[in-house]
């Protein structure tokens, strides 16, 4: 039974846009609720700081969104996969900017969306790096530490 759970993934020109991963669905589950934690404190009245320094809002936007493409870019292999992923996640960082101003409690600023679309181009360079492997790596850790 847990054989047909797992999907097994290719990297090659004719394969998934999955990479070979063993658990996709649970770093999927992850990057979404990932996701869900951008929306949310992106939109709550009292966000959390990191920090009184000039610009730190800035290093909050940018962590935010890198974080949450590279998670995505280590489990999409094709280059084309990755785009249309950054591509919605600037859409999301723009959206939000704008439901911001709308709120009333929140403050519109053009530097959120720019610190958003820097963490999305850096996550996508990141992608290319060997360290968009790093979820396989925590996968083979973790079946050694099960067998």
């Amino acid at each position: 039974m847990l054989k047909k759970a797992v999907i097994t993934l290719n990297c090659d020109e004719n394969a998934s846009l999955l990479n070979k991963l063993k658990f996709p669905n649970l770093w999927l589950t992850i990057g979404f609720l990932l996701i869900m934690l951008v929306i949310v404190a992106s939109l709550m009245p009292n966000p959390p700081h990191v920090g009184q320094f000039r610009g730190n809002d800035k290093l909050g936007h940018f962590a935010a969104y890198i974080a949450i493409t590279f998670w995505f870019g280590q489990i999409y292999s094709r280059n084309r996969a990755r785009w249309r992923m950054a591509l919605a996640f600037v859409i999301l960082g723009i959206s939000l900017e704008y439901l911001q101003r709308l709120s009333g409690y929140r403050t519109f600023e053009y530097a959120d969306m720019g610190a958003n679309a820097a963490g999305v181009l850096c996550a996508l360079l990141l992608a290319q790096t060997p360290l968009s492997r790093c979820l396989a790596v925590v996968e083979r850790s973790m079946l050694r530490l099960v067998i």
